[in-house]
């Protein structure tokens, strides 16, 4: 679990980084949302079946949801009339606003599940919890 929190810790955190250097350009921080978010999604999938952490298996419902939301907002927005009233306002807010948004708390998970990886004890591959008895050593990991 280490080696995989730590890769997930520092790609979300150079993503979050270049979306937040590139957000006057708008089109390139969205292919970085992109990029951003399916990452995010992998990381909750693996995160929630291999290492057994509910707050991932608590998000990768509701990050699917959104998910569907959008795709089908794309697919019927003809159909729903005040997709077309909202323009600009509904691009902003959910293309830009509410992925970023979720992207930032979903990075604070992984950082506070990183940091205190790090800074309590290395627990025994075949344990899930952070407060196993099974500690075999602690560690440090640089910040």
């Amino acid at each position: 679990m280490k080696t995989f929190l730590k890769i997930d810790y520092w790609m979300q955190t150079i993503l979050l980084c270049l979306m937040g250097i590139t957000i006057p350009l708008i089109f390139v921080p969205l292919l970085l949302l992109l990029g951003f978010g399916g990452w995010q999604l992998l990381s909750g999938l693996i995160t929630a079946i291999f290492y057994k952490k509910l707050a991932r298996k608590a998000y990768l419902p509701k990050a699917l949801a959104y998910v569907l939301f959008l795709f089908l907002a794309s697919v019927w927005e003809d159909k729903i009339p005040f997709l077309d009233e909202l323009g600009g306002v509904y691009f902003f807010i959910f293309l830009l606003i509410i992925p970023m948004s979720i992207g930032v708390w979903y990075h604070m998970m992984v950082k506070k599940d990183y940091h205190r990886y790090c800074t309590k004890e290395v627990i025994k591959p075949n344990t899930t919890e952070m407060n196993s008895p099974f500690v075999k050593e602690k560690i440090r990991c640089p910040s």
